[in-house]
């Protein structure tokens, strides 16, 4: 699985690129021979030559994460090494310490302090490995078979291991049936999910994001 790091260092071999507003570079074109980027660009480019088929414009890519439930507030953001920060227009890079990769039309690509631009919140990438972050999206199939601190994870259907076992206890002790515990997240745990987010007045998407574990709170 991509992870946040390779992401983060595809990115910072870019620095020093020009900005240009709307510029197309084909993903797995060597950094020496780059020489321009836009904001968005930079994001879509980097992700795909992780493997992660990102949308271009900002705008996209704020609504992907925000589809896949991994919007997050902007402190989490600047704390998590290869999340995104966004902005109305515009989207950079969180290195984890108060500081971005970004493309910007005064700077061009270039490592900034956070305070550079007026952030106001952020988004995870959807199936991008955080192993060293405090919140970790899995994508389908991906095996959560070891613990992971701070946040639960993003869960969907596809997904198999410890998580999803707490996720249908959790659904289990809260008047919901997911099926057998076993771990494996298929439709019958996507149906109690779906009814879990209807009675709680969330968006039905069927994917367990951090407004659903925080409404199982205390159940697992």
């Amino acid at each position: 699985m991509a992870t946040a790091e390779q992401f983060v260092q595809k990115c910072m071999a870019e620095i020093g690129d020009r900005y240009d507003y709307g510029a197309e570079v084909q993903p797995g074109t060597p950094p020496s021979l780059t020489t321009e980027w836009d904001c968005s660009e930079l994001v879509e480019v980097k992700l795909r030559e992780v493997g992660i088929a990102s949308p271009d414009g900002s705008k996209a890519q704020e609504e992907w994460c925000r589809q896949n439930g991994t919007i997050c507030a902007l402190e989490e953001a600047l704390r998590t090494r290869g999340a995104l920060l966004f902005m109305e227009g515009h989207v950079g890079v969180s290195l984890g310490n108060g500081e971005t990769v970004e493309a910007t039309s005064s700077k061009g690509v270039a490592r900034l302090s956070a305070t550079f631009n007026k952030w106001t919140h952020g988004g995870l990438v959807p199936g991008l490995n955080y192993q060293s972050g405090s919140y970790v999206p899995s994508g389908p199939g991906r095996d959560e078979g070891k613990e992971t601190s701070g946040r639960p994870p993003v869960l969907r259907q596809g997904d198999q291991g410890i998580w999803v076992q707490k996720l249908q206890s959790a659904l289990r002790a809260s008047g919901f049936d997911p099926g057998p515990i076993d771990g494996i997240f298929g439709q019958v745990t996507r149906s109690a999910v779906e009814a879990f987010q209807r009675r709680e007045g969330l968006g039905i998407t069927g994917v367990v994001d951090f407004r659903v574990w925080k409404r199982l709170r205390g159940r697992f």
